[in-house]
């Protein structure tokens, strides 16, 4: 008697009983990062700044994100890209102005190990800026040189494959055709 309802039930449910695995791409790991970059730029020797009038941030490029070695047993994804910063600034005490363009390049590497959630060894990158790049401060330095200091955020997640387990309805109609 309990074979016959063993052999019904896997006629019901097929071999695999009354789930059946479903390979799919999901998010395996995901991390929100705030950057800051500190970056000294020298004006000619001829115009040394009297008074930073102002900054923007032009141009900014996010190169696609890719995981890499960061040692022997740790992986990260390096995150690269660049922009311009324009300083507007005053000089001979004040009489003239003039901007000054820097390109800035930036890289990052976020260790595998800040990421919540599990990450695969099959697996995609996917990079998205959810900050701007902006200028939270600019600052004379001695003689002809300007500090400024810029932040940026971007959100990271890891795509990879995963195994789901669902539970498969048994479609009453079904058996009584």
């Amino acid at each position: 008697m309990g074979d016959m309802v063993q052999n019904q039930n896997r006629d019901m449910w097929g071999s695999k009983g009354p789930y059946r695995e479903i390979i799919t791409k999901a998010v395996c790991g995901s991390v929100s990062k705030n950057f800051v970059y500190t970056k000294f730029i020298k004006i000619q020797e001829k115009r040394i700044p009297t008074k930073v009038l102002g900054t923007s941030i032009h141009k900014f490029e996010l190169q696609p994100a890719v995981m890499e070695t960061i040692d022997h047993n740790q992986t990260g994804v390096l995150i690269r890209g660049s922009f311009e910063v324009n300083i507007w600034y005053s000089f001979d005490q004040g009489n003239f102005t003039d901007v000054i363009r820097e390109p800035v390049k930036l890289a990052e590497v976020i260790p595998q190990d800040d990421f919540e959630g599990h990450v695969s060894k099959e697996f995609s990158v996917q990079v998205m800026l959810i900050k701007s790049p902006q200028c939270k401060s600019a600052a004379l330095q001695s003689g002809n040189t300007v500090r400024i200091e810029i932040e940026l955020g971007v959100y990271v997640e890891v795509l990879g494959e995963t195994k789901l387990r669902v539970f498969v309805y048994q479609d009453s109609d079904e058996d009584e055709s």
